[in-house]
């Protein structure tokens, strides 16, 4: 987990730190007051300094593709259902390896119907996802009759069953900004649970200036970080930086943070505030 953080002398940040970074820290303030300069601040921070393996997401909700980066390496696919079908096609493979593997190791002659290889089972991050913000789909499995042209199959209120070009532009792009997230934890549902301890800390960095979401589902997005805080085993921390009220009058004090313009302070003071109850709903955005 991220534990503490100092950024000084980034465009409009002088200086923002926080010493006591709570799991889900919700960071919002006035147009451009260095909200997305100080995430941005934070994800490198982390790369240059982290001690151990730690993965690193960064979402973004500004039109650029997310990207789910580790110590030296990212991932970057532009076109959203072909990213969505790249990376469940390949979790697919693997899912199908696993079971070929585990049938060869048991010396039998299918593959065990073991519980963590199901597709309920290693898709459930999916649809739980899909159930928060998208209730009216659900996904069912990858297609792999054509092995070089996979298809993923989603059911639509329940009744027909479409391939992921189906889907709506707008169904496609909640998918896609989240992919990197559920990308995560399918894997983690892919490693058998005697291996646990190979399980490392997961940071997701959101840049989120407004949720092209209806009020309702942005607070339902809030309601879907907090239980994946909550689930076992996961060591899976939030930080957000939004322009949401639907966000921000959900949070909690100990998750609200504002970011303050530097001009409005004293030389050397830190910008970034920790919200109470009392003003949570008062403070401009």
């Amino acid at each position: 987990m991220i534990t503490t953080f100092k950024i000084t002398d980034q465009k409009a940040i002088k200086l923002a730190e926080c010493s006591s970074i709570p799991r889900i820290m919700i960071i919002f303030g006035q147009n451009g007051v260095g909200k997305s300069t100080l995430l941005y601040a934070v994800k490198q921070s982390i790369l240059q300094n982290v001690v151990r393996d730690e993965d690193v997401i960064f979402i973004s909700l500004l039109g650029e593709s997310p990207q789910k980066e580790y110590v030296g390496a990212a991932i970057h696919i532009d076109e959203p259902s072909y990213r969505i079908t790249s990376v469940l096609g390949r979790l697919e493979i693997a899912r199908r390896n696993i079971i070929a593997a585990s049938s060869l190791l048991d010396n039998k002659s299918s593959s065990p119907a073991d519980e963590y290889t199901s597709i309920s089972h290693v898709y459930e991050p999916l649809n739980k996802l899909l159930n928060m913000l998208l209730p009216h789909l659900k996904f069912e499995r990858v297609d792999m009759t054509e092995t070089d042209s996979p298809k993923c199959i989603f059911s639509k209120y329940s009744q027909n069953k479409v391939d992921i070009d189906i889907l709506s532009r707008g169904e496609i792009e909640v998918i896609s900004q989240f992919l990197p997230l559920v990308e995560h934890q399918i894997l983690r549902k892919l490693v058998r649970r005697s291996d646990a301890r190979s399980y490392s800390d997961i940071a997701v960095l959101m840049d989120m200036p407004g949720l092209y979401l209806p009020p309702q589902l942005q607070s339902r997005l809030l309601g879907y970080f907090r239980s994946l805080v909550r689930e076992e085993k996961e060591n899976i921390q939030f930080i957000i930086v939004t322009s949401s009220s639907a966000l921000t009058e959900k949070a909690t004090a100990e998750e609200l943070f504002m970011l303050m313009p530097s001009q409005q302070l004293a030389e050397g003071s830190n910008q970034l505030v920790k919200v109470s109850d009392a003003t949570v709903r008062t403070l401009p955005l």
